[in-house]
């Protein structure tokens, strides 16, 4: 499709592909006149137009031009705002009726109910993208896009027109907050140049039509939007979804080049160049779209552009598919377009500081080759849609959209089948899981952000906000630090104490301080260098200005493991471990603690303030940047071998004491070429674990953030501010969970997540910071989650139920944001629906504690029954023991003495079956465990949620052995009473019922909908209320009688019985009418869901 993109200016508001296809579609009667009318009314100013001020450009010629459009406004109404009274210049309605309408409403907000756009307007010529300098109303000179976003959220429409009269552009209310995305006429420009077909790209786009809604409520405008949206996904989804074949080509086709010499056993490092490579495309399919690379440049598109030899490689496929073999000149095309990006070129190309198309860094790519028909396949894979083999725009595409696709790739691993000479990809999910490769959406990136350093910003000064220090310690491919860059720029560039821009800079405003919040205040580390570099290329994409160099991030993202590393403080002697020789060992008497690191990490802070206080204007800037942070690192690597050193013991190497205090004595002296090595092969083996386990050393890697320009610690020391998702589920081996076990402060729980948590909060984060992490849900709820629970609740702010939010990954998951400074007795518990926060309602600080679980998704009024429940008497815990059944399943026989029941032969009221036998041997001698399974017992399915079809509630699922003779496997959960008040009938029968099942989902598993196992721990929470064995009777009457029914047949409908039992306990608990209406409509709208 011929695209007329110097038409207008589309700044990632809609699709380019599905603009122009909507364009091509539209024919309209009255174009020409339309045309005419502003033409004429334009050539009545041009001569005068610069001179016009606001009011003169309003009334000569913006409102002019909105009436021949169509447009019924009303003018400047009355805005109520949290920062005072406000008059927007224009509301637009659909017509002079609701016009009318509104005025009913004049002077209130409820003026713009029914209007379809709110506009403002600016003098002819005015920037739409700086502020004024000068006199008058802050708000009225702030930022132009500012201020008509803030008119698009106080008002609480969804479309928004600015303009000067010259330029004109629409803002939606869902991204009009980033302030530069948009879709921009230069309508003069077009009335210049009497282009009528660039002319319809204002007239479709500006007129009341394009605003007002259809009978099912969507406007033009919206139509467009949602196409583009949808449009977006698709083809993210597909590449998504064939990215891997384009991975699996390339590997094979190094493979089999026959003068590359390499077989099956170089999977790997084949695997993992090509990597790389298909990074390096998408990056450079991506640039070209952007026009970050010079397409427009003659020599640059005919010898050099991907775009170009993918014009070329489609017109050969359609005319003959068979590219021969051969032949290897796309192969050499591409590493000259490698090398001119690497390098750079003159004024055309800055230089790509990072180590992606690095030919040092990746000699295989350099030094192997590929031929044409292999990389023509590949080339088609990305750049072609599958349905229909139209040209992927990748412009339309996000860089978090690159990130998503890629990271996809980590789901697959390289094998070789033993009777193949070719490598395949197959899925190991794991690695993503443990990698925490999981793609977080947008809106919860977005509103993670906005709930972190909102609050943090407001108690800052513009300057404070400038030396903010933001940490994503699992950053992936940058998605969190993108959103942080995208709020700290607009906290800076609305600031009221903003400096205005260089005249004569072509920057905006947003953009500027973009790139600055890029190279100070952004942090971010990552165990695999690919997501180092992902994350690098996503900053860079992110920030780019024409002319400028790309920004310096080499100093604050780096690659290492965030959990493993070694204190300075700790330096001073070597670790002693427990059951080890060392224990036994005269231990030397503690050195100097600071060992010289004060004077060496002065000089190398300072090397960082130079970094920090130099802006990246030119080449230069960014060579001075690469040499100062080389003098840093160098200064510190003595230090560093050292903490390498400290840490390789805890990880199975052998370093003597003596030697090892020696090394330390004299790099405290400062000695000239210090020797390090307290023995050659400690030393090499101290080198090889660090590389192995990423050993990342927070105070060497980042002094700054813990030293001052002296060397001295900080007196506040560590980040303001720590955000992201951390991976969960991550594997362990047994030195990295001996050592975690010494430094994790508040948790014995060994899920990776948990000890991120752990790691930000006591290690990182400084005393008035701010920590936000999307976790598993199981920190709610699960008993060995629950010491942080306690740790963190008592200063979060906010707490957000998210359910299952990452693709194909059934795992529930929470967001909580912890402020060391919130000083509220409550926190804000929201629900995660549509793309936004909802159901917001405030839970004091007490009901975690008395719930001993962090509850969410819940109302105000159902708190205060669960609460009266909570009190009812006693719990579970007070007159029972639990257990659960043994682990036969390998023992188990079709046949033999006896009979094993498993979870799934539990009904309510009664099994169904029996799983398979046990032999009589294996319960001889019987242990403790058997005597207990033998007992009268209440037993119950361990698993309580709807896994193939989650629902927002939960069944427990439970029946009574009287006799003791029921054994059954660990699928199965026994209850023992040790109260003879109560029977296993009665018990069961309170399991079973509506009212309990309502409580356990809210109150015991907050809310969840996954799989949760109803163990001992969450058993013995359920409130029991205190009744005698008569007011027990009637209940036992009717269960009974379920029971004898089931016996003979366990498929029986009983719901009148059952529900008779519901109504029963309803008033054993105590519940009055509208308590039960409670529980009852809870429950009964999310069974409808």
């Amino acid at each position: 499709m011929e695209m007329a993109e110097s038409t207008y200016n589309n700044q990632g508001l809609f699709s380019t592909y599905h603009l122009e296809k909507v364009i091509m579609e539209q024919t309209s009667d009255e174009l020409e006149s339309i045309y005419e009318q502003i033409k004429q009314l334009y050539a009545s100013i041009a001569e005068f137009a610069d001179n016009l001020n606001e009011p003169q450009t309003e009334e000569e010629f913006i409102r002019p031009v909105q009436k021949i459009l169509g447009h019924t406004f009303g003018v400047q109404p009355v805005l109520r705002t949290s920062q005072g009274t406000k008059q927007p210049d224009y509301a637009f309605f659909a017509g002079q009726e609701a016009l009318a309408q509104a005025h009913l409403q004049i002077n209130t907000n409820a003026f713009f109910n029914t209007a379809i756009a709110i506009g403002d307007a600016k003098a002819w010529g005015q920037e739409l993208d700086r502020k004024l300098d000068g006199p008058g109303d802050p708000f009225s000179n702030s930022n132009p896009n500012y201020q008509i976003d803030f008119y698009i959220r106080t008002s609480d429409l969804t479309w928004g027109i600015l303009t000067n009269g010259k330029l004109w552009r629409l803002y939606h209310r869902d991204t009009s907050y980033k302030l530069d995305c948009f879709y921009e006429i230069d309508l003069e420009k077009i009335l210049i140049n009497r282009d009528t077909d660039a002319f319809r790209y204002f007239y479709y786009f500006f007129r009341n039509d394009a605003f007002t809604p259809d009978t099912s409520n969507q406007s033009f405008l919206d139509d467009v939007l949602s196409g583009s949206v949808h449009y977006t996904v698709s083809i993210s989804d597909d590449l998504g979804d064939k990215i891997y074949l384009a991975l699996e080509e390339l590997i094979n086709g190094f493979l089999t080049y026959p003068a590359n010499d390499l077989d099956t056993s170089d999977a790997k490092t084949i695997h993992e160049n090509c990597l790389i490579l298909l990074y390096r495309l998408l990056f450079i399919l991506y640039a070209e779209s952007r026009g970050l690379l010079p397409l427009e440049n003659t020599v640059y598109q005919s010898q050099y552009s991907l775009d170009a030899l993918a014009t070329e490689v489609h017109g050969r496929l359609d005319r003959d598919p068979a590219i021969p073999e051969l032949r290897s000149d796309y192969w050499t095309r591409l590493q000259d377009l490698f090398t001119l990006i690497d390098k750079g070129w003159a004024e055309h190309i800055p230089q790509y500081n990072g180590g992606l198309f690095n030919a040092t860094h990746h000699r295989f790519l350099e030094e192997k080759k590929i031929s044409n028909d292999v990389l023509a396949k590949v080339i088609n894979i990305l750049t072609t849609r599958t349905t229909n083999r139209e040209r992927i725009t990748y412009q339309d595409l996000a860089i978090q959209h690159l990130g998503n696709i890629y990271e996809g790739l980590l789901e697959y691993k390289p094998t070789v089948q033993n009777s193949s000479e070719r490598i395949q990809l197959t899925k190991d999910k794991s690695q993503q899981k443990a990698s925490g490769s999981y793609y977080t959406s947008d809106a919860i990136v977005r509103l993670m952000v906005e709930n972190t350093l909102g609050p943090l910003c407001e108690r800052k000064t513009f300057e404070e906000i400038l030396r903010l220090k933001v940490l994503d310690p699992a950053m992936g491919s940058g998605h969190f630090l993108v959103g942080v860059i995208d709020h700290l720029a607009l906290e800076l560039a609305t600031h009221p104490d903003s400096p205005s821009m260089t005249i004569g800079d072509a920057d905006t405003e947003i953009s500027h301080w973009r790139r600055h919040v890029a190279e100070n205040c952004v942090y971010g580390v990552d165990i695999n260098p690919m997501a180092v570099e992902l994350a690098k290329v996503a900053l860079w994409l992110h920030t780019v200005a024409k002319g400028k160099p790309l920004s310096f991030l080499d100093h604050h993202i780096r690659c290492g493991n965030s959990l493993i590393g070694a204190d300075i403080a700790d330096l001073a002697n070597l670790p002693v471990l427990k059951k080890s020789r060392r224990i036994n060992e005269e231990i030397q008497p503690a050195l100097n603690m600071d060992f010289g690191f004060t004077d060496t990490v002065s000089e190398a802070v300072g090397h960082y303030l130079v970094i920090e206080q130099m802006e990246s204007q030119t080449a230069d800037d960014i060579y001075v940047k690469e040499e100062k942070l080389e003098q840093a690192q160098q200064t510190l690597s003595k230090h560093k071998e050292i903490a390498d050193l400290w840490l390789s013991v805890h990880f199975g190497n052998s370093v003597e004491r003596g030697n090892y205090h020696n090394a330390v004595k004299a790099l405290g002296s400062r000695q000239a070429n210090v020797n390090i090595s307290t023995s050659l092969s400690s030393h090499q083996e101290a080198q090889r674990l660090a590389e192995h386990y990423r050993y990342f050393h927070w105070e060497i890697e980042f002094p700054e953030v813990f030293r001052d320009e002296f060397g001295n610690e900080l007196e506040n020391p560590g980040f303001d501010a720590i955000v992201g998702n951390p991976p969960y589920g991550a594997k362990f081996d047994s030195y990295e969970r001996v050592h975690l076990k010494t430094v994790i402060k508040e948790t014995r729980n060994m899920n990776s997540a948990a000890l991120f948590i752990d790691t930000a909060k006591n290690r990182l984060m400084k005393t008035d910071g701010v920590l936000s992490f999307i976790v598993p849900k199981s920190l709610l709820y699960r008993e060995k989650w629950q010491s942080l629970m306690f740790a963190l609740f008592e200063k979060t702010r906010v707490l957000v139920d998210v359910e299952a939010s990452f693709k194909n990954v059934k795992l529930e998951q929470a967001i909580f944001v912890y402020d060391t400074c919130y000083t509220e007795n409550f926190y804000t518990a929201c629900k995660f629906i549509d793309e936004t926060w909802v159901r917001k309602t405030p839970i004091s600080h007490f009901y975690p504690d008395q719930f001993q679980a962090w509850i969410c998704d819940v109302s105000a009024e159902e708190i205060q029954l669960g609460l009266k429940l909570n009190q009812i008497g006693m719990f579970m815990r007070d007159i029972s023991d639990t257990k659960r059944g043994l682990p036969w399943q390998r023992s188990l026989k079709k046949s033999g003495d006896i009979p094993v029941i498993g979870g799934d032969n539990i009904i309510r009221y009664g099994t169904n079956n029996i799983k398979d036998f046990i032999n009589a041997e294996n319960l001889d001698p019987p242990t403790e465990k058997i005597e207990f399974l033998q007992k009268p017992k209440v037993m119950s399915q361990r698993i309580v949620a709807h896994i193939e079809d989650p629902k927002p509630h939960i069944k427990i699922t439970t029946a009574a052995d009287q006799t003791g003779d029921v054994l059954s496997v660990d699928t199965v959960i026994n209850t023992v009473l040790t109260n003879e008040n109560f029977t296993p009938i009665f018990i069961s029968s309170i399991l079973n019922s509506e009212l309990i099942n309502w409580y356990t989902h809210k109150f015991i598993f907050s809310s969840a909908i996954r799989t949760m196992d109803f163990d001992k721990y969450y058993i013995g929470k359920i409130p029991i209320p205190i009744v005698t064995p008569e007011e027990q009777q009637p209940i036992v009457d009717i269960a009974e009688r379920i029971i004898a029914a089931k016996q003979k047949n366990p498929k029986i409908c009983m719901s009148t019985e059952e529900r008779e039992i519901d109504a029963l306990v309803y008033d054993l608990y105590r519940l009055t009418k509208p308590e039960k209406k409670i529980v009852k409509s809870s429950i009964g709208q999310h069974r409808k869901s």
